[in-house]
């Protein structure tokens, strides 16, 4: 995902990548390049050089056995040659000196008007193999029947071994999309990206041919599981008239033109039809946002992650920000410098992003849902059974976890008429925080007929009054949810001194035995390292069975029928 202003040059990103990345991939010749291709920076500031780079990937083993099969059959490669393509395989000019990774880098720059192989790189692979000009010459000689100079050499190895690099079809998606119908017989091989003959193109994977049915009709089934989806409607069914004028939808016993269920759902249709149309494609779009709702863009956000293509969008939106699935580009423009890019891989730099684009913080929310506990050994705990249950949530993006305290619970309130009705100084309201709240509360009962004190129901009932979830633990603390076994061995295992010898009780003390200071947070961590799914313990199942669910309504997350 490319964010940033408009006139930054997000649009160039996706034109450059159409234009060159299938040029790049296969080079053969130096490829010309004309005076729109260069950056035209104000008067007076320098033009810097265009450079860009491809990459193979994989580790030692996987790239001297790829170096292997570009050489002929016969003969057997001799030690000699091996020796040499090893080299090549671990040769400091062809990897990145800034960071470890499994990436072998063909770089190319421009000379006169020309994108030709960059010099610089080639000098360095010349001076590595200084002294081995006859080897390579022999490599040369078997791949090309000819030699030549040791870096002319180099280049004719480096030209085959770039041949392998995968080269995705790139497919351009305006920005400008609409339901229109086409003249002519619909072809299921060949679908106009801005809308055009969408009507026919569904008509033809809504009934196919014979030697077609099992892949087209598949295709066709997914796009209308999409529908059903963004709709929220089983319901729902794509129908095609006979004129392929437009496209119908069936809404239990009502038929209505896809259009007049609103823009964004026709224009999320048109991107779920190119995304299960195309299959291995780098497929490039502008603006997806483009009259989608924030739930209906992340929806198909998610849809397009199950495809097989991978997607460059360009967007103002902050709206994906939070996907993990997304990685995110920051650009930005100068007069000075020109269109600038940086990837926002941490959670700081993706909240510039959101920044950059206009958002302040009173226009977003920094989680989707804030779970409050007492300490971090219950964030350990929760952490692990929300994974075990619902692995694809994740702290971070999908919630995040903070601590009240114990004592610090009595100025904490889930509820805006607290915050009003009494002094201001006497709570935090918690809901001016985030809206989606669950928090976990240890009952403190030493026996069965104890009641939680009046600051705890305060709590609960301005939580359960906000709709938010208010755990009040079953048994004394958080721990009696662990099976005895299991919490004795851990307690062993942090305090080695010490026999513990807690019990199943449900308001039984389980730290009375270890000492003054248990080390929570470390037994906690031995807990989890040993433990799978939730124990069963009283009402733990299904707590953490309400607080998944909490969860993914509050990420718009798909929830399973069994949850």
């Amino acid at each position: 995902m490319i964010a940033g202003h408009n006139n930054n040059g997000k649009s160039n990103i996706l034109l450059s990548a159409e234009k060159w990345l299938p040029k790049i991939a296969k080079l053969a010749q130096d490829l010309e390049m004309s005076s729109l291709d260069r950056p035209i920076l104000g008067d007076g500031v320098d033009v810097p050089e265009v450079r860009l780079g491809v990459a193979l990937a994989g580790d030692n083993a996987q790239l001297l056995d790829s170096l292997v099969g570009i050489l002929p059959n016969a003969p057997k490669p001799t030690d000699d040659v091996y020796a040499v393509l090893r080299q090549l395989v671990g040769s400091q000019a062809l990897r990145r000196t800034d960071r470890a990774e499994d990436l072998v880098w063909f770089l190319f720059r421009e000379v006169d008007g020309k994108l030709k192989r960059d010099g610089e790189q080639l000098t360095r692979l010349s001076e590595e193999f200084s002294g081995r000009d006859g080897l390579v010459s022999s490599l040369s000689s078997r791949l090309f029947r000819n030699t030549s100079d040791l870096t002319s050499n180099l280049v004719s190895v480096l030209d085959r071994w770039h041949s392998l690099i995968p080269n995705p079809e790139v497919v351009m998606v305006p920005p400008l999309r609409a339901i229109s119908p086409s003249t002519g017989t619909p072809d299921p091989d060949k679908f106009d990206t801005s809308g055009l003959g969408l009507p026919g193109l569904l008509q033809a994977l809504q009934a196919p041919t014979a030697d077609r049915y099992r892949q087209d009709s598949a295709r066709f089934l997914r796009i209308n599981r999409f529908l059903k989806d963004v709709l929220e409607d089983d319901t729902a069914q794509i129908l095609v008239p006979h004129n392929r004028g437009t496209v119908h939808v069936s809404l239990g016993d009502r038929v209505l033109p896809l259009e007049n269920l609103g823009r964004g759902i026709s224009q999320a249709t048109i991107l779920a039809v190119i995304a299960t149309f195309y299959d291995g494609r780098l497929i490039c779009i502008e603006e997806p946002e483009i009259n989608l709702h924030p739930i209906l863009l992340r929806r198909l956000t998610r849809y397009l992650a199950t495809t097989n293509n991978q997607y460059l969008l360009s967007t103002h939106s902050a709206h994906m920000l939070d996907d993990p699935a997304v990685s995110v580009i920051r650009i930005g423009y100068s007069v000075g410098e020109g269109t600038v890019t940086e990837a926002a891989l941490t959670p700081a730099q993706r909240a510039r992003v959101s920044q950059h684009l206009g958002y302040r913080a009173s226009d977003i929310l920094q989680s989707n849902a804030v779970i409050w506990v007492e300490g971090p050994s219950d964030r350990i705990y929760i952490n692990h059974w929300i994974s075990q249950r619902a692995p694809e949530l994740i702290e971070g993006i999908h919630y995040s976890i903070m601590f009240y305290g114990g004592r610090l619970i009595a100025h904490l309130t889930g509820s805006e008429s607290d915050f009003y009705d009494y002094n201001v100084d006497d709570f935090v309201s918690l809901v001016r925080i985030n809206r989606n709240m669950i928090i976990v509360i240890d009952s403190d009962k030493r026996v069965a007929e104890d009641d939680i004190n009046s600051t705890k129901r305060r709590v609960v009932e301005s939580f359960e009054e906000s709709g938010a979830i208010a755990w009040v633990t079953a048994g004394r603390e958080i721990e009696n949810y662990i099976p005895c076994e299991i919490f004795n061995a851990a307690a062993k295992a942090v305090h080695k001194t010490v026999e513990p010898s807690a019990g199943d009780g449900q308001y039984e003390d389980r730290f009375v035995t270890v000492k003054k200071r248990p080390n929570k947070v470390g037994i906690a961590e031995r807990v989890v390292e040993t433990t799978g799914q939730p124990s069963g313990l009283f009402d733990l199942e299904e707590m953490i069975g309400r607080m998944v669910q909490y969860l993914r309504t509050a990420n718009d997350l798909p929830i399973p029928a069994f949850s």
